[in-house]
């Protein structure tokens, strides 16, 4: 394998900002723009209202460039005669001491320039591990994304077959084949492989499921492993998501909230039954003149966008948070049946873009008291079931179309230009994903994952916060529209592949030693991690803060892990959440309990 360092002193001003732990949501630019805003303590409206001050700011956060660095990696690991290509990675030796570990953090389905230079630098929690223990850091990009590019560019123009090499088995093995022979040129008495020194592998959300299935089928590579909110189940229905989605609001104070956003997307359901003019109507009625053209299931997909925020936030991020729009929404229940030209103008709160989060998680502090002196508080004046009951389904609907805040959030995730005031001729909800990362990510699910978001209508019907058109069959639509022709040709399941993925990896049933597991007690990705606690998950399975003997697997029933509390995706990861440093103080006390143990090809002093 040829390792060979090249600058690339690009400027953040032309980057799209691409971040980790980014599942969900298509993957879209904005649903990775809000991780990243949520880690750097800002607020969602810097992305939404303001994507390119947004992009200019997070300039400022880093003081120095990483070097990009390239491996030459086998597109095919079955057959080398295929070729290779140069897969980028990023390598900090700030805090090196010798005989200390090498730290791999997995950016996953993004792509990792941006990652590496935020997780290379002094802000995040990735310092922390590198300075306790004077480890190497490096950071490594997945195959198909960023300039990783085993088959050229991706696009809407790739053809179906070019993905063959986009499977779970090809990418976790690029890591160990990487690994075998890493050096470098200032450390050259130094056997880094992982054969001289141990290695540990951190990552979250899909790049946590990448680290555990390392650990656990690379374990001559991968010594230890962090997997944060590592959703390793494979599984196509995963409504549950929302339902996770629904607790939060409960649990924060927006019982309400859930009920009258229930009683809204069945109003919409109701009307666009009728087809004809009422489902014109009501497609107009959220997104203005033009929004008509769109289908039943594109149109309710985004209204489901107001929960974008929720696993970066929670209920909190500003004035386009679900809080945000859970005060508009509940705070006053007279004004009903506004006309959409007349509400659009109006302004719920003053728009303060790139300011902090005075919350990450919770209901929203409000910057200013005079903002809200002529409206009653949503949390002393709302039924816990809501106002749909006292004033009817139709007006909780005409109230939610008149948050201003909708319409820009719609048109950043779906790159449109829909106007409620003026209507619009780019309204079209229904194209392909044009983004790389969200059509490799749309392949990556669509292909083995499943993880299709539908309406949460079980198990009980009452908690639904989506449109029933959001079923399991519009999200295998988008896969079909995403790469037409690729079913045809066989390149691409009818449904994914759950089971033989499941089967493949061992799902949540691994239980691979030296490897710390954590999640939010709201993210809406834990209920297919192995710290579940679903009816459909495995029973009986205890989780445990004590850490496990090193190099010895926990039993079935038990998991080494900790669910932090009122949390969501990959909290742990955010230094702006005080509940992380719990889990990440956890993940501390057991390296230093597990690294003595390791034993190379020569065991080495190590150096705490």
């Amino acid at each position: 394998m040829k390792l060979s360092p090249t600058n690339t002193l690009l400027s953040y001003s032309f980057l799209l900002i691409q971040h980790v732990h980014s599942i969900g949501f298509a993957n879209t630019p904005t649903t990775r723009d809000l991780h990243l805003a949520a880690t750097l303590g800002l607020s969602a409206d810097s992305v939404i209202l303001d994507p390119v001050a947004f992009r200019k700011m997070v300039d400022t956060f880093y003081t120095r460039t990483i070097p990009t660095e390239y491996a030459d990696i086998p597109i095919d690991h079955d057959n080398h005669t295929v070729g290779t290509y140069k897969n980028r990675y990023w390598v900090t030796t700030k805090y090196y001491k010798s005989g200390g570990p090498v730290f791999l953090y997995d950016v996953g389905e993004s792509s990792a320039y941006s990652s590496a230079q935020h997780m290379l630098g002094e802000s995040a929690f990735f310092r922390e591990y590198l300075e306790e223990f004077g480890g190497l850091g490096i950071v490594w990009e997945h195959r198909y994304y960023g300039e990783s590019l085993p088959m050229g560019p991706v696009n809407t123009d790739t053809p179906a077959e070019n993905f063959k090499y986009l499977t779970h088995a090809q990418a976790i093995a690029d890591i160990p084949y990487f690994a075998q022979d890493f050096s470098r040129p200032e450390f050259p008495f130094e056997d880094l492989s992982p054969k001289g020194t141990p290695w540990v592998m951190i990552g979250g959300s899909y790049s946590g499921m990448r680290t555990a299935f390392t650990r656990d089928e690379y374990p001559d590579t991968i010594y230890a492993a962090f997997a944060s909110s590592a959703p390793v189940q494979a599984r196509a229905d995963m409504s549950v998501y929302f339902e996770q989605v629904y607790r939060g609001m409960v649990v924060n104070g927006y019982e309400g909230c859930a009920h009258d956003l229930h009683a809204a997307m069945s109003y919409v359901d109701s009307q666009l039954a009728l087809n004809g003019t009422a489902s014109d109507d009501v497609k107009k009625l959220f997104l203005g003149e033009g929004g008509e053209v769109n289908s039943n299931g594109d149109f309710t997909a985004a209204l489901a966008y107001i929960y974008g925020t929720f696993q970066s936030y929670g209920t909190g991020g500003g004035d386009t948070g679900l809080g945000s729009l859970c005060d508009w929404l509940e705070a006053v229940p007279t004004a009903t049946r506004a006309s959409p030209t007349a509400t659009s103008t109006a302004t719920a709160t003053k728009r303060e873009q790139g300011k902090p989060v005075s919350r990450i998680l919770g209901r929203r502090v409000r910057n200013a008291p005079e903002e809200v002196a002529d409206e009653p508080s949503a949390a002393t004046s709302t039924p816990w079931t809501g106002w749909a009951p006292i004033i009817g389904h139709r007006a909780v609907t005409e109230r939610f179309a008149s948050w201003p805040e909708l319409i820009p959030l719609i048109n950043s995730y779906a790159a449109t230009e829909c106007d409620l005031q003026y209507g619009s001729e780019h309204c079209d909800l229904g194209g392909k994903l044009t983004d790389p990362a969200s059509i490799a990510w749309t392949w990556q699910y669509c292909s083995q994952w499943g993880f299709f978001q539908a309406d949460n209508i079980t198990p009980n019907p009452t908690h639904g916060l989506l449109s029933t058109y959001q079923s399991l069959a519009y999200n295998q639509e988008i896969c079909y529209r995403q790469f037409p022709g690729a079913l045809e040709a066989g390149f691409l399941p009818s449904a994914p592949s759950t089971e033989a993925t499941n089967d493949e990896t061992g799902g949540w049933l691994i239980r691979p030693s030296n490897t710390y597991w954590s999640g939010g007690e709201f993210d809406p990705w834990r209920t297919l991690s192995p710290l579940s606690t679903e009816s459909f998950a495995p029973d009986f399975v205890t989780f445990r803060s004590n850490i496990p003997q090193c190099n010895r697997e926990t039993a079935e029933r038990e998991i080494f892990g900790y669910v932090m509390p009122n949390a969501m995706h990959c909290f742990d990861f955010n230094m702006q959440f005080e509940g992380g440093e719990v889990s990440r103080n956890l993940f501390k006390s057991a390296l230093n309990e597990w690294l003595p143990c390791w034993e190379g090809k020569a065991k080495r002093a190590w150096i705490g």
